[in-house]
C-alpha cells in the first residue's frame, strides 16, 4: 500500500509518535495528528519543514537524535529519526515525545545529587552515624561511625546488625527502640564489634516513622573519651568551687562571700516583706530545722536557690558542705558520673572519683532544675534516696551516703508529672515538704524595696549616687508581669546605670530596654474622660489609675484618722508600700491626722 492510500485513511493519526512526510521539495505532504501538535503553526500540510518544524530540519539523517524543543512556551525533549526513501526520494521524519522519562532522568539524578550532597556532610561531622531499617539491616553508617567500629560500610552495607556486632535486641538501643518507639538520649553504650574490637561511646537514637509506622532506626553516637575529659574537667571544677574547699580551708573570693560551707545567702539575704514572700519563708524557717527532703518550686528568676541554700544555713547540717548542680546544664551521660562517682577502668579515661553524693554526705545537695533530669536516671536516684547507698559507675562496692536532698523545678509538680518530667515515686521522695516561691508579679509589694536594693547595689558597684526611679518608671514597674521575675528586674536596674550620665540621679524610660519602653507607650494610649464638660479633654491611662489610686489611699487614711498599719491591712498591702506611695504621692499624712483630731 502506497503511503498515498494511508494519508487518505488516516490510519496514523491514532498513535502516540509523530510522523511527517516530505516530498524532494523540502515540503510536508503529511503529519498525523500527533506530529501536528507539535508544529509551530496549525496548517501544516503544503509547508516547508522549516515553517511549521524549523527545529527539525538540521537532523541528522545518520542517525537517531534527541533534541529539546519548545512549543507553545512547553519544553518537550523528542528523540527524532529521518530517512530517505529510496522509491520515490521522499523523506520520513518519525519522533517521540520522551519528556516525561527525561524528567525522571533528571529527577533521579537531581535526588542523587542530593544524596551525595548528604552524605558529604554527614561524613564531614564529628558524631557517628549509623542507620538501620526496621529488620536492623545496615542503611548508613557515616566515616566517624566507620572508625568507631572499625568496619567499612561498602563491606557491612545492608547486612544484619547482628553479623558485625556483639549485639542483640537486649542490648542494643538501635534494635530497641524499632520495638519500642521510645527515643533514646546521650546514653553510655559499650560493646564490642564481631571482630573484638572495643567500642565506647554515648549515644542518641530515634525512630524513623513513615505514616506511623516505624520503617528503620537512627543512632548519633560521640567519642566517650571527648566526654571523659570533659567530666574530669567538670569535677575538678566543682571541686574548685564547692564546699570541698571548705573542707581544705580553701578562700574563695566573690561579690558577695562564700561562708565555710559553700553557700553565700541566709533567710536575712531574701528581700520581701509582701505575704507571699512571708509565708514561702516560714514554711522554708520550719522545714530547715527537720532533716527531710524539701521539693522548691517557683518560676524561673524567683530565687529558689536563695531558699535551698537559707534553708542549709538554719539546719543542723549548716557546717557541713553546700553542693548544688543544675541537672539541666550537663548532657546526661556526664550527669550519672558526676552524681554517683565512677571507678577507674569503668570506661576509657575514667579515674577513682567520688560523685557529688558523696562529697555532700552529711550536708545538703541540691538539685536545680530536677526535671530536666533524663527518666532513665531518675529510678538509681530514687533508690539512693530509699537505700541510702550507691554504687559508683563501674564499681561493687557499697558506698553509704546520707545528704539532705533539696530539689528544685521551674513548673508546678502537677505539670512536671503530668509531663512526665519527673517520675511520681520520685517525687514523693524529694517532695516530703514543698517550698512555693512566688513569681513577682504575685508580690508586687516587694517591687519597690527590691528596685531601692538593686539600686544600692550597683551604687557600690559602679561607685555611683542613683537615688531612685522615676514616678512613670515606678507606675510601670508595678503593673509590668516581669516574666523574669526578680532576676530580670535587677537586669533591667543594673542595664540603666550602666548608662546613666553622671549628673543623673533617677533612672528614667530613657535607659529602659527598648521592650520595656514600647511596653509602657502601648498601655499610655489617651483616656477619654466620663465628665461631658471635659469631653474635650484627654489624659493618659496611667495617670488616671495613680489618681484613683491616690484619692483610695487618701480616703481609707482619713477613715483611720492616718494609723499606717490599719489603713495598710484595710488596702491589702504592706506598711513599707503604703507608707512608699504616700511619699510618692505627696499625701499630707499628717495634715488627715490633725483633722481628724
Amino acid at each position: 500500500m502506497s503511503f498515498d492510500a494511508l494519508r487518505t485513511l488516516d490510519i496514523f493519526d491514532g498513535v502516540s509518535y509523530g510522523i511527517i512526510l516530505l516530498n524532494n521539495n523540502g515540503c510536508i505532504t503529511y503529519a498525523n495528528k500527533f506530529a501536528r501538535s507539535f508544529a509551530v503553526y496549525s496548517k501544516v500540510e503544503g509547508q516547508q519543514l522549516s515553517y511549521c518544524f524549523p527545529y527539525l530540519v538540521d537532523i541528522d539523517k545518520r542517525k537517531e537524535t534527541c533534541i529539546e524543543v519548545k512549543v507553545a512556551k512547553e519544553f518537550y525533549w523528542l528523540r527524532v529519526k529521518r530517512i530517505t526513501l529510496a522509491k520515490d526520494k521522499e523523506e520520513l521524519i518519525t519522533f517521540i515525545d520522551e519528556t516525561s522519562q527525561k524528567v525522571l532522568q533528571q529527577e533521579n539524578r537531581h535526588q542523587q545529587d542530593k544524596l551525595e550532597l548528604y552524605e558529604n556532610l554527614l561524613n564531614s561531622i564529628d558524631e557517628g552515624i549509623l542507620a538501620v531499617d526496621k529488620y536492623g539491616k545496615i542503611l548508613f553508617m557515616n566515616q566517624t561511625q566507620e572508625s568507631f567500629d572499625n568496619l567499612s560500610f561498602e563491606k557491612v552495607k545492608g547486612n544484619s546488625m547482628v553479623e558485625h556486632y556483639d549485639l542483640d535486641e537486649t542490648t542494643s538501643l538501635l534494635l530497641k527502640i524499632i520495638k519500642t518507639g521510645n527515643k533514646i538520649s546521650r546514653q553510655p553504650q559499650y560493646y564490642l564489634t564481631s571482630g573484638k574490637h572495643t567500642v565506647n561511646v554515648v549515644t542518641s537514637c530515634s525512630p524513623i516513622f513513615h505514616k506511623n509506622d516505624i520503617i528503620g532506626a537512627v543512632s548519633i553516637s560521640q567519642d566517650f573519651n571527648v566526654t571523659a575529659d570533659l567530666v574530669e574537667r567538670l569535677h575538678n571544677s566543682m571541686i574548685e568551687d564547692n564546699s570541698i574547699n571548705a573542707r581544705k580551708g580553701k578562700k574563695v573570693t566573690s561579690v558577695r562571700k562564700k561562708l565555710k560551707n559553700g553557700t553565700r545567702y541566709t533567710f536575712e539575704d531574701i528581700i520581701g516583706k509582701s505575704e507571699p514572700m512571708r509565708d514561702a519563708i516560714e514554711n522554708a524557717r520550719r522545714a530547715a530545722v527537720t532533716p527531710s527532703n524539701v521539693l522548691i518550686y517557683g518560676e524561673t528568676g524567683t530565687g529558689k536557690e536563695l531558699f535551698a541554700q537559707s534553708i542549709h544555713n538554719e539546719s543542723h547540717q549548716k557546717e557541713q558542705p553546700f553542693i548544688a548542680i543544675n541537672c539541666s546544664a550537663l548532657p546526661e551521660s556526664l550527669l550519672e558520673s558526676i552524681l554517683f562517682g565512677t571507678v577507674k577502668g569503668a570506661f576509657t579515661g575514667a579515674v577513682d572519683r567520688a560523685g557529688l553524693f558523696e562529697q555532700a554526705d552529711g550536708g545538703t545537695l541540691l538539685l536545680d532544675e530536677i526535671n530536666s533530669m533524663p527518666l532513665f536516671l531518675q529510678p538509681k536516684l530514687l533508690r539512693v534516696l530509699q537505700e541510702g547507698v550507691l554504687f559508683r559507675i563501674g564499681g561493687n562496692e557499697v558506698i553509704s551516703v546520707s545528704p539532705r536532698v533539696i530539689s528544685s523545678i521551674n513548673v508546678t509538680p502537677q505539670e512536671a508529672i503530668e509531663k512526665k518530667q519527673i517520675r511520681a515515686d520520685l517525687y514523693y521522695r524529694l517532695a516530703v515538704v514543698t517550698i512555693a516561691v512566688p513569681s513577682l508579679s504575685e508580690r508586687t509589694d516587694d517591687i519597690p524595696v527590691l528596685t531601692d536594693y538593686f539600686i544600692n547595689k550597683y551604687n557600690k558597684q559602679f561607685k555611683m549616687d542613683v537615688k531612685h526611679v522615676s514616678n512613670e518608671v515606678m507606675d510601670f514597674f508595678m503593673s509590668y508581669s516581669w516574666p523574669g521575675n526578680v532576676r530580670e528586674l535587677e537586669n533591667v536596674i543594673e542595664g540603666a546605670m550602666s548608662i546613666l550620665h553622671e549628673d543623673e540621679t533617677a533612672i528614667t524610660f530613657k535607659q529602659l530596654p527598648m521592650t520595656i519602653v514600647e511596653l509602657n507607650q502601648n498601655k499610655s494610649q489617651p483616656l477619654p474622660l466620663p465628665d461631658e464638660k471635659a469631653a474635650a479633654k484627654k489624659t493618659s491611662l496611667p495617670k488616671a489609675l495613680r489618681e484613683k489610686e491616690k484619692n483610695e489611699i487618701m480616703r481609707i487614711l482619713q477613715t483611720t484618722s492616718g494609723n499606717i498599719s490599719q489603713s495598710a491591712r484595710m488596702l491589702g498591702m504592706s506598711r513599707q508600700n503604703l507608707q512608699y506611695k504616700i511619699k510618692r504621692f505627696n499625701i499630707p499624712l499628717e495634715q488627715i491626722r490633725s483633722s481628724s483630731v
